[in-house]
C-alpha cells in the first residue's frame, strides 16, 4: 500500500495489548477528534503528523474490553449506514416513479412555457449587521443551495422585523429555489420545501418562492421537475463561461415543458406524501442512531462505558 503525502499509517506497536479496530474507532470518535484538534492547534501550521499523533493519550482498557467496544461501535456504524441507504433508496424510488408516471417532460401534447403556470416571489436584501442570535429565522442562499433545507445555516432577525415585511414571509410547506451559485457546481437552481420547524420565516435575497397555479400545476410535481437532470441542464445552460451563475425569473418562465393532467399529478403527490412520511421516520431514526454512536464512543474512550452484554440491535 502506498500512502499519499498527507497520510500517516497508524498501527499498534504491541498487537497483543491494543487492537487496531479500537484505535480506528478512537480516531473517529468525538474524543479522538478533539484530541487531534487540540494537538494540531498547538502548532503554528496546524499540522498533524506521526510525532503529533504519538502525543495523544487515551484510555486503554483490557484487550477483551477493547474488542467489545469496537464490536458495539461497529454495529452502531452498520445501522447508521443501513439507515442512510434506506433513505437513499426512497429518494431513488420517487425519481423512478416520476419518470414512470410522466416520462420525458419535454415530450407531450401540452408543451407550454412554465411562466403560464407559475410565478416567483423573490427575497429581500436583509443586512447581515441586523442578524442576531435568535428571533425570526431568515432563509439565505446557503440554507437551500445544497438541495435540502439546512436548518443550521439559518440567521435570525429581531422580532420587530415581523411587521413591514409581509411580502417576504414564508410558511412551512412552501417550495423554494436557489437563484445564485457557481458555474460548474450543483449549488443553484436547487429546490426544496420549507420544514415545519418555525411558524414562519423571512426570505433573503437570491432565494425565491415558486408559486404554481395549483389548479394545473402541483408543487410536488414541480419539485421533481426541477430535479429532473435534463430539465436542470436546460435551465442553467445560459450560465456557462462566467464564474458566478444567476437565474432570473425569465430564465425559469421561458422553459417549455409538458404539463400533465392534474389528476395524474395528484396521484403522484399522494405517493410522495406517503414516501416522505416513511423517510421522515427514517431520518429521525438516523439522528437517534448517530446520537447513540456519539454518546457510546465518548463514554467508551473516557473509560465510562460499562462493558457487558450491551445490545445495540440489528434492525435497519
Amino acid at each position: 500500500m502506498t500512502l499519499g503525502p498527507n497520510s500517516i499509517l497508524v498501527r499498534p506497536l504491541d498487537k497483543a495489548a491494543i487492537h487496531t479496530n479500537y484505535i480506528f474507532h478512537f480516531i473517529k470518535s468525538p474524543v479522538g477528534q478533539a484530541e487531534i484538534e487540540k494537538i494540531s492547534s498547538a502548532t503554528t501550521l496546524k499540522k498533524f503528523n506521526k510525532t503529533a499523533f504519538r502525543k495523544i493519550e487515551f484510555n486503554v482498557p483490557a484487550y477483551e474490553d477493547q474488542l467489545r467496544i469496537a464490536e458495539i461501535l461497529s454495529k452502531a456504524e452498520l445501522l447508521i449506514s443501513q439507515r442512510k441507504e434506506s433513505i437513499r433508496l426512497l429518494d431513488e424510488l420517487l425519481k423512478s416513479t416520476f419518470l414512470e408516471m410522466f416520462g420525458d417532460p419535454f415530450v407531450g401534447d401540452n408543451i407550454r412555457p412554465l411562466g403560464e403556470y407559475l410565478r416567483l416571489q423573490h427575497g429581500y436584501a436583509f443586512k447581515s449587521g441586523d442578524f442576531v442570535d435568535s428571533g425570526i429565522p431568515v432563509i439565505k442562499i446557503g440554507t437551500i443551495n445544497k438541495g435540502y433545507f439546512d436548518i443550521k445555516s439559518l440567521s435570525f432577525l429581531n422580532n420587530h422585523f415581523g411587521t413591514g415585511y409581509d411580502s417576504y414571509a414564508i410558511k412551512p410547506g412552501e417550495l423554494l429555489i436557489s437563484l445564485t451559485g457557481t458555474v460548474g457546481k450543483d449549488d443553484y437552481a436547487n429546490t426544496c420545501f420549507v420544514p415545519n420547524v418555525f411558524n414562519f420565516y423571512l426570505l433573503n435575497q437570491r432565494v425565491a418562492k415558486l408559486i404554481p397555479d395549483e389548479r394545473t400545476l402541483l408543487k410536488s410535481y414541480l419539485d421533481f421537475l426541477f430535479k429532473y437532470p435534463d430539465f436542470k441542464r436546460k435551465l442553467v445552460k445560459n450560465n456557462r463561461g462566467v464564474r458566478q451563475a444567476n437565474l432570473s425569473s425569465s430564465d425559469i418562465y421561458s422553459v417549455k415543458v409538458n404539463v400533465p393532467e392534474i389528476s395524474l399529478q395528484i396521484e403522484f403527490s399522494q405517493i410522495v406524501e406517503k414516501t416522505q412520511a416513511i423517510k421522515a421516520n427514517y431520518q429521525t431514526s438516523l439522528q437517534e442512531l448517530e446520537n447513540l454512536y456519539g454518546a457510546l464512543s465518548q463514554r467508551a474512550f473516557r473509560g465510562e462505558l460499562m462493558i457487558g452484554k450491551t445490545n445495540v440491535g440489528n434492525e435497519a
